[in-house]
């Protein structure tokens, strides 16, 4: 537990506001930021990242690798998108084919698949227009908030420890006896083992209300929980 620690990622950012374009789950609380996108959505490619990104089940690692601190820069984490091993781009989309939940699977999915260096290009380019479209004239408010966000918990873990600061990331967190539990929905369970890696924790905008866990062999565990004050997000100013 001497490793937790905090993380933004604008790439995650950009993942889940094209989630938002079309999961009405999560699209409700952005309305604001839906209708002052829309004029540039025709001449978006985001198809590529709706293929690869099922409203149920997986969705590859790859594309949202770790943020290395609280001021990664998108720079710096699409330059990881692009250096992604094939051989790891190769395994994921071949898990996001067969991890679908009983979802059809989309043609440009499964073309995608068939060519793991041209995928892993073809996505980092989508991520790159979609941040410039989507996020980055917005950045500074979902900058600002998540930046806040940091600050209050880093106070709660100040004043009171892991035993204050854990629990208040979220309702679907609980922490006793060194066991940092997370409720989902379903009856599937799974148990992590830090191993001495640490758990990073990343606070998610666009990804609202939903904590999430993330766990594969190529990087520490992450959680990302929903930021607070998101009410307040597309308030005009």
């Amino acid at each position: 537990m001497a490793r937790v620690r905090f993380a933004v990622s604008p790439l995650w950012e950009v993942a889940e506001a094209v989630r938002c374009l079309v999961d009405a789950r999560q699209r409700a609380y952005h309305l604001p930021w839906l209708d002052a996108v829309r004029p540039a959505l025709a001449g978006l490619d985001y198809g590529p990242l709706v293929a690869v990104q099922p409203l149920r089940g997986y969705t590859p690692d790859f594309l949202s690798p770790m943020p290395r601190g609280a001021h990664t820069t998108i720079g710096e984490q699409l330059e990881q998108v692009r250096a992604a091993p094939l051989e790891q781009v190769r395994e994921e989309l071949e898990l996001v084919l067969s991890d679908r939940d009983g979802q059809p699977v989309p043609q440009e999915l499964a073309e995608l698949a068939q060519h793991p260096q041209r995928a892993r290009e073809r996505l980092a380019d989508a991520l790159e227009a979609c941040w410039r479209t989507l996020v980055e004239p917005h950045w500074a408010r979902v900058g600002a908030l998540l930046d806040a966000e940091l600050v209050h918990h880093a106070k709660l873990l100040a004043d009171g420890g892991l035993d204050r600061m854990l629990p208040a990331l979220s309702t679907a967190l609980t922490w006793s006896d060194g066991v940092l539990r997370v409720a989902a929905g379903g009856s599937e369970h799974q148990r992590i083992p830090l191993h001495g890696s640490g758990i990073v924790l990343q606070p998610g905008v666009f990804s609202w209300p939903m904590t999430i866990v993330i766990s594969n062999r190529h990087a520490a565990p992450t959680l990302v929980y929903p930021a607070r004050g998101i009410a307040e997000l597309w308030q005009p100013i």
